[in-house]
């Protein structure tokens, strides 16, 4: 199984970053939208094929903060998190890794604790939630491979 290393530009709807098969990813967190314009496509799976979906240490992002400080006052002291929603190729979106941590650290090592599993689609879609990404710091990254 061989990988990909990816690194994502902002690209406009419909034409959008896209992978056939694995990738390890690296998700700008300023590309956050209201909705998926902004996703990763990920295609070429049979509705059997189970993909994982995970964080391992040492990836490009350990987690990314969806505002301008950690002391912002919208953080309420808990500003990092790798929260992502995927919208699967038959149009239902889930959201995943929700909870927001003190530090980038302790957001990585939970996400680290809880790989995702996907199957039932030939598509996938994911992207990160934020009708206001301009302040956002860092960004999500995450491992996908094919079981």
């Amino acid at each position: 199984m061989s990988l990909l290393a990816a690194a994502i530009s902002r690209r406009p709807h419909p034409a959008r970053p896209h992978f056939a098969g694995i990738a390890d990813t690296a998700y700008l967190a300023t590309f956050a939208a209201a909705d998926d314009r902004n996703g990763i496509l990920i295609s070429g799976f049979s509705t059997s094929d189970i993909l994982r979906i995970d964080k391992i240490t040492g990836m490009t992002y350990a987690a990314y903060s969806p505002w301008a400080s950690d002391s912002d006052p919208f953080a309420g002291g808990l500003p990092w998190t790798n929260n992502f929603e995927i919208t699967n190729g038959n149009g239902v979106t889930t959201d995943y890794w929700p909870t927001h941590y003190a530090t980038a650290a302790a957001a990585e090592a939970a996400a680290i604790a809880s790989p995702i599993y996907l199957t039932g689609a030939t598509s996938y879609i994911y992207w990160l939630l934020d009708p206001s990404p301009s302040d956002n710091r860092a960004g999500l990254s995450i491992r996908i491979t094919q079981l």
